[in-house]
C-alpha cells in the first residue's frame, strides 16, 4: 500500500474516533499513543523537568566525575 493511501486512512480512522461523542466528564478522545505523543512534543520543545533531589544526585554524580562544569552549563540551557 503506498504510503499517501496509508496516511489517508489513517487520518480518516483518527477523525471517526474523535468524532465520536464523549462520554460524561471528558473533553477529548485520545487514540492510541496519542497522549505520550503530546507528552514527548512538549518534552522536546520545553524540556524534562526533573525534581529537586534528581538535579542533586546528578550534581553529586558530575562532580564525582569531574563533569560539574557541563552539568552546569546544561542547567543553565534549560533554565532558559
Amino acid at each position: 500500500m503506498p504510503a499517501a493511501v496509508f496516511e489517508e486512512r489513517m487520518k480518516a480512522f483518527t477523525d471517526e474516533i474523535k468524532s465520536q461523542p464523549l462520554a460524561q466528564g471528558f473533553d477529548e478522545i485520545f487514540y492510541p499513543g496519542e497522549i505520550e505523543h503530546r507528552r514527548e512534543q512538549e518534552n522536546l520543545s520545553a524540556g524534562i523537568r526533573l525534581p529537586r533531589d534528581t538535579w542533586a544526585d546528578l550534581e553529586r554524580i558530575a562532580a564525582e566525575a569531574g563533569l560539574a562544569d557541563a552539568l552546569g552549563a546544561c542547567r543553565a540551557t534549560a533554565n532558559g
